[in-house]
């Protein structure tokens, strides 16, 4: 019988993935609409993000197959007060509840570009 290396699993695992993720805990918001038809809002921190997708730790959990709107706060990398707004919208693919209140949830997203003028201010900043 052949032995499979926990080296061989990961491996196969990540392979499952459709793209990297990067770990990456920044200021998240998100608003979704709540099962009455409300307008619900959330804050929480980004745990890993790739092109298609972002797994956020949160109070407030929204349920799972809610349409969702995000916006991610990328800081300066300069050390100055502007940030990088990375936004996009999806969908609740899963919600984990942990003891407590906190818990977090993975989403589909396709997260839109940085817009002219923070690329330019982005720009502006390294070169100085």
């Amino acid at each position: 019988m052949a032995s499979v290396s926990t080296t061989d699993l990961l491996q196969t695992q990540t392979e499952l993935r459709r793209s990297r993720r990067y770990p990456l805990g920044v200021p998240a918001y998100f608003c979704w609409e709540g099962a009455h038809g409300t307008l619900q809002q959330g804050l929480g921190l980004t745990r890993d993000v790739s092109v298609i997708g972002v797994l956020i730790a949160t109070e407030l959990l929204p349920e799972c197959g809610s349409h969702l709107e995000l916006e991610i706060c990328l800081p300066s990398l300069v050390g100055t007060d502007s940030t990088v707004h990375l936004r996009g919208e999806g969908r609740v693919i899963r919600v984990e509840r942990h003891k407590g209140m906190a818990g977090e949830f993975a989403a589909e997203v396709i997260l839109q570009p940085p817009t002219p003028s923070e690329v330019k201010a982005l720009a502006s900043e390294i070169a100085q």
